[in-house]
């Protein structure tokens, strides 16, 4: 188990540069098997922009990092320089980021 908060700050310092975020879109969170999950955001929170402060009161919650359908909401999290989001990885979940820009860089798979 992890935190996805927590997840979501150690990606934004330790990849991204601890950058200030801009905003962050928010996606309802449906398990694995397509139902509806108690992880649930407030609906007028989610699919917009909303402001980090707020989002970080409802992503403090523990939740499932192996192997399996992903245990979290979906994210877009931006900053000046970068896009923070969810992936998985042989069904492993992480969080992790990618440049906003072109910018000169070693891409990695997704």
């Amino acid at each position: 188990m992890s935190n996805f908060l927590e997840d979501i700050e150690k990606t934004l310092a330790r990849d991204c540069n601890n950058e200030q975020v801009e905003s962050i879109v928010i996606s309802k969170y449906v398990n694995y098997d397509n139902d509806f999950d108690g992880k649930s955001i407030p609906l007028d929170m989610l699919h917009k922009p909303i402001d980090w402060d707020l989002a970080k009161q409802v992503l403090n919650y523990n939740y499932d990092t192996g192997y399996g359908g992903a245990d979290c909401n979906a994210i877009y999290l931006y900053t000046k320089s970068f896009i923070v989001f969810v992936s998985e990885y042989d069904g492993a979940t992480s969080v992790n980021c990618i440049p906003r820009n072109p910018i000169e860089c070693e891409p990695d798979y997704l």
